[in-house]
């Protein structure tokens, strides 16, 4: 259930919308919408999830700083 927790936050604070999350993350446009009618991921499907939005927060972090610099 955490892992759910976590995707919502991250949905909001990036603006994206579900479907596209999905299929960035597992080709899955229905990959949150299907989580948030109970499905459980696999955890290699979870670790890639957790390694995705951690991934794209630090290039958005990374992109802003460059931005700033200019």
């Amino acid at each position: 259930m955490y892992i759910n927790r976590k995707v919502e936050r991250f949905l909001r604070q990036h603006d994206i919308p579900a479907t596209r999350f999905g299929r960035m993350v597992a080709g899955d446009p229905r990959l949150v919408l299907d989580m948030r009618n109970g499905r459980q991921l696999r955890p290699d499907l979870a670790d890639r999830v957790e390694a995705f939005m951690q991934g794209y927060a630090e290039s958005t972090e990374q992109d802003q700083d460059a931005r700033d610099a200019a």
